[in-house]
């Protein structure tokens, strides 16, 4: 696949809370308008340790050029 990822944009990687679930997240920060297209996220239930789900976006990944692959 191209690589679509404009130059002056960053991956980056941050921690959450949501309250039900918390996890790592990985994504494209868009320097122009300072948002970030979420690609992957690692989720467990808040309080557990053992990975619950594994989200992935789709229409994002492809977006930016990305082929995901869980082995």
């Amino acid at each position: 696949m191209k690589k679509k990822i404009n130059h002056k944009d960053m991956i980056e990687a941050w921690n959450y809370d949501s309250g039900v679930f918390k996890g790592q997240s990985i994504g494209i920060h868009n320097s122009a308008t300072g948002e970030i297209d979420k690609l992957l996220s690692v989720e467990c239930f808040h309080g557990g340790e053992e990975v619950k789900r594994i989200v992935i976006n789709k229409e994002a990944t492809k977006k930016h050029g990305f082929i995901i692959i869980i082995d």
